[in-house]
Parts: C-alpha cells; sequence; structure tokens
C-alpha cells in the first residue's frame, strides 16, 4: 500500500482575532489541514493545540436533503451545540441573514449551490465562535451575498474570533486576511503579511503558466 502524506512538517501558531489565509495549488493540503486542526482528521505525528472547539464550514458540510432550510437551520444550529432555547432565539437570525424567505419551506434538495453555501454560512456565524474554519465557502453565493459575509467576518474578527481561510481567490484573501501561509506539496512554502505571500504565491504561479505555455508552443511547433 502507497503511503502519502497530505502534510509534512507543517507547523504554526495563530492568534486571538487573527484572520489568516491559506493558498496553495490542488492537492496542497490546505482542506486536510483545516480538517486537522478541527479535529475531524488526526495527526499522524505532532499535536494540533486549541484553546476551544473550532467549528469548520466548508462548501461539502451536510444537511440533510429531505428536510427543509427551516428544519436545517434547527439542525445545524444543534450540531454546533446550542441549547434548545439557543436554537429558538438565533434561528430568525439565521433565516433572516440567509435572504433566502420563502424558499426556506423547501426541501434543501431543491437549493442551488450558492442557497446552500448561503444557509450554511448563516448558521455557522450566527453565534460568535471562538475558532471558525472556512474551506471555500465564500466561493459560491451572489455578489450581495459575498458582502454581507465578508461585513460579517469583520465583525467576528473584531470581536477576537479567530478565523482560518482557504480560498483559491487570491483577491478575497487580500481582502479579508491581514496574514497569509502558502502551502504547496503538503508543506509550508511561506508565512507572512497577506500581500507579501500571495505577491510570491501568484509570481510561482505565473511563472509556471508561462514554462507550461513555452512547451505547448514548442510541442506544436
Amino acid at each position: 500500500m502507497t503511503k502519502i502524506e497530505a502534510l509534512t512538517g507543517v507547523t504554526f501558531d495563530l492568534y486571538r482575532g487573527e484572520c489568516v489565509g491559506f493558498v496553495g495549488g490542488n492537492g496542497a493540503g490546505k482542506s486536510t489541514l483545516l480538517r486537522t486542526i478541527a479535529g475531524i482528521c488526526a495527526p499522524t505525528e505532532g499535536d494540533v493545540l486549541v484553546r476551544d472547539q473550532p467549528w469548520l464550514l466548508g462548501v461539502q458540510a451536510s444537511l440533510l436533503p429531505r428536510l427543509t432550510g427551516h428544519q436545517n437551520i434547527v439542525i445545524g444550529l444543534l450540531s454546533l451545540g446550542l441549547t434548545d432555547e439557543e436554537v429558538a432565539r438565533f434561528a430568525p437570525d439565521v433565516a433572516n441573514f440567509s435572504n433566502l424567505g420563502a424558499a426556506l419551506d423547501r426541501p434543501f434538495k431543491t437549493f442551488s449551490s450558492g442557497m446552500r453555501a448561503r444557509l450554511k454560512f448563516s448558521i455557522a456565524t450566527v453565534k460568535r465562535p471562538s475558532i471558525l474554519l472556512l474551506d471555500e465557502a465564500l466561493a459560491v453565493g451572489d455578489l450581495n451575498f459575498k458582502r454581507r459575509s465578508i461585513r460579517r467576518l469583520n465583525t467576528l474578527r473584531d470581536n477576537a474570533t479567530t478565523i482560518k481561510m482557504v480560498s483559491h481567490n487570491t483577491q478575497e484573501i487580500r481582502r479579508i486576511c491581514d496574514r497569509t501561509i502558502w502551502l504547496d506539496g503538503g508543506k509550508l512554502v511561506r508565512d507572512g503579511s497577506t500581500n507579501d505571500v500571495i505577491d510570491a504565491y501568484e509570481a510561482a504561479q505565473n511563472a509556471v503558466s508561462a514554462l507550461e505555455q513555452t512547451q505547448d508552443d514548442a510541442s506544436a511547433g
């Protein structure tokens, strides 16, 4: 059996109130890292030390397809550990923020991908988590909802929530994150200010694209 190491020697510290972006190509280990921090994947070496239970919000986060949007709000809030009283208090806020209106009366399986993402984001951020993990959570949804989501993330950060965000959209990372970590092949390449790291990452990506284009031109010729 072939052993594949998704992450190797990745070490860093994150601090209260930070919003940290993670960039890298497909297979870099970004999503595996978030799942490990969340406790979904167990590391084979090393330790993950957190001060509170992280909340992982990803596009693939599961809600129940046959239940309505309203019913899934209740299930989602309960799964985050809220009490019945808290669910009753926060459920209307989730519905309002999602701005899905009458669609919440329909089964979740009838929702578009953008509608699903809006509902999941609204559930995960209705109550301030200590540690919020976002895996391409803003990759879908209309422009207006993205703007509202960014405002909510900024509010969470200002209230000392630690946010870790994976996205292939580097402009999104630039807008939201002060610090960024670049992963490649499961290893940490660079850790620093967002603009510096993304500038270096995009330069490397452009160099690879230019080399591939030269090779394609040579093959065509």
